[in-house]
């Protein structure tokens, strides 16, 4: 009887563990690279600083007697911050020097005009948030903070009023906390014009560009975060080709207008919020190329676009394997979709807290989107199904309003009802959308970076493995106690003998 009773949880287990396996490998597990350092041009006028000899024993020193313009080379050593750089200079590292700040304050502060930092470690900043104890504190316009590693930092780089600034080529690693208390790698307030590139950042807060206009974002690396780049309250951003994955949010807009979200992958974000790609109020943003994968919600929509005869544009992304592939908000309208891949997302569009969907537009200039669950055909065989892919499985319908109903996902009463529901009028459901001209064929972003291994797989691995030896080992079990085995023979009952009395036995 106990091995009867095992088969059931045996099968459970295998196919479960079949189902998990699997995933492990689907994806590749490349992960992007750090952009290679720039070179350092080091003028034969230079200042010199070195432990072992030169024109100053100390960075201090040095910066106190330079003059606007010139150029301090620190060679190697270790160094005590911090360092204040009041002065328009380059000072540059040369053979990896470190400054060290020792858990207390900002590391570097930079508080005059077109100062150059570059080719230097930065750690150990403080911890205390209203001070914003940072690796590099910048209070001056057209800074440029380039090739350094950031370790151990409370807030990475973080610039105010940095005008006409860049940003490139720095390793960003924040302190080994828990999110909650962890600064931003890289935030920019109120500084217009600034060049955010081929950084990479981990184990930070955010990436954020705050009250910033024409702010470039591109070929970056963002893991291990909250949001891989928040944009909030700033105008004419563009986020291109950039490497987010693992973090709470890939990318956030909020409160601004005219963006373009060019080439990104967006991967991993299973958090609370899980959104691939978040847009709170924003009017003009052109959404195009991106790889959005394995995300909770791969596209999030609210009050997108805000104002009045504006629209947003969505061409030629690849949202694929995400709980959800849309989710929008019932008022989500004038958003126009064409080229676009929707790959074997668990509800391809979701209506975030029920009822209609606004009026959006579902294909441009007779090109539709690629839908996997699109039954029609293409007869003529131009790439446009002959007949109008409608979203009206009464099953998602169902789940939408009571998300307790997902356990049921994928079985066989998910495809009863929606089969009942074609076949029986009465039950039909209003379609969330109609694409009048559904492609055939998926489109793949070329220019996106592909998608790296997938998250959480060593926790994934063990569970898999976990699984398959209970079910390997429960079928075993249950396989052994089958087997035919020969009844053991008792012995044969010694009779009584003549005259004896049997004695009644309850």
């Amino acid at each position: 009887m106990r091995t009867e009773r095992l088969r059931p949880v045996a099968v459970i287990l295998l196919v479960l563990a079949l189902l998990v396996s699997p995933a492990v490998a689907q994806t590749p597990d490349a992960t992007p690279d750090i952009a290679p350092a720039g070179t350092i041009d080091i003028p034969d006028d230079a200042i010199r600083v070195s432990e072992a000899g030169g024109d100053y024993a100390s960075i201090e020193d040095a910066i106190a007697a330079s003059a606007d313009g010139d150029t301090i080379e620190v060679a190697g050593g270790t160094w005590d911050g911090p360092i204040v750089i009041d002065k328009s200079v380059r000072l540059v590292g040369t053979g990896n020097p470190v400054i060290d700040g020792h858990e207390e304050g900002t590391i570097v502060l930079i508080s005059a005009p077109n100062v150059v930092l570059q080719g230097f470690t930065l750690q150990n900043s403080g911890s205390n948030f209203d001070r914003e104890d940072s690796g590099v504190y910048i209070e001056a316009e057209n800074a440029q903070v380039l090739d350094n590693r950031l370790l151990d930092v409370q807030f990475g780089i973080n610039a105010a009023k940095m005008h006409d600034g860049v940003i490139s080529r720095n390793y960003v690693r924040g302190k080994d906390v828990d999110m909650g208390v962890r600064g931003d790698g890289i935030k920019v307030w109120y500084s217009h014009n600034v060049q955010i590139t081929h950084n990479t950042v981990e184990r930070s807060r955010d990436l954020l560009v705050w009250y910033s206009n024409f702010v470039v974002v591109s070929d970056n690396v963002v893991r291990d975060s909250r949001y891989g780049f928040h944009f909030m309250n700033s105008d004419d951003g563009v986020a291109e080709r950039n490497a987010v994955y693992d973090n709470s949010v890939g990318i956030y807009l909020m409160y601004g207008r005219r963006f373009e979200i060019r080439d990104n992958l967006l991967q991993g974000s299973r958090g609370p919020s899980g959104h691939g790609l978040g847009l709170k109020e924003i009017d003009g943003v052109v959404v195009e190329g991106n790889i959005i994968h394995d995300n909770r919600i791969g596209v999030y929509f609210d009050g997108t676009p805000l104002s009045a005869g504006i629209s947003n544009y969505f061409r030629g992304n690849m949202i694929s394997y995400n709980d959800q592939g849309f989710g929008m908000l019932p008022s989500t309208k004038n958003n126009v979709f064409s080229g676009n891949s929707m790959i074997d997302n668990l509800e391809q569009v979701a209506i975030l807290g029920g009822g209609q969907l606004g009026e959006n537009q579902w294909s441009e200039d007779g090109v539709g989107n690629f839908w996997s669950d699109y039954a029609g055909y293409d007869a003529d065989g131009n790439g446009i199904g002959d007949v109008p892919f409608r979203s009206e499985q009464l099953s998602e319908q169902l789940m939408d309003s009571w998300p307790i109903l997902q356990l049921f996902r994928f079985s066989v009463a998910e495809a009863a009802v929606d089969f009942g529901s074609r076949a029986v009028p009465m039950f039909k459901s209003e379609p969330k959308l109609t694409d009048d001209y559904p492609l055939v064929e998926p489109m793949i972003p070329a220019n996106a970076p592909k998608p790296v291994g997938r998250t959480g797989t060593d926790a994934t691995t063990a569970w898999s493995i976990a699984m398959l030896a209970g079910a390997a080992g429960a079928l075993w079990w249950g396989v052994r106690g089958t087997r035919y085995r020969p009844q053991a023979t008792r012995p044969a009952p010694t009779p009584a003998p003549a005259g004896a009395v049997l004695k009644a036995t309850r």
